[in-house]
């Protein structure tokens, strides 16, 4: 039985953070792999972006609002 993408993709997620390497476990899912990979890239991509950094004039407008 298939398992659900996105429980393969949880599992990768964690064996990444983990320092595992995914690829083993995709490995054992050939019928899902393709489409966990590319979301898997799309994760990677998403935490190698900076975090937001409020703009001083928007950070004055909350404190003010406060």
């Amino acid at each position: 039985m298939a398992r659900e993408p996105e429980e393969i993709l949880e599992r990768c997620l964690e064996a990444a953070r983990r320092g595992d390497d995914p690829e083993a476990i995709l490995r054992q899912h050939g019928e899902v792999a393709d489409e966990v990979r590319s979301l898997l890239a799309l994760a990677a991509e998403l935490c190698d972006l900076p975090s937001p950094q409020p703009s001083p004039h928007g950070l004055e407008k909350v404190f003010a609002h406060l």
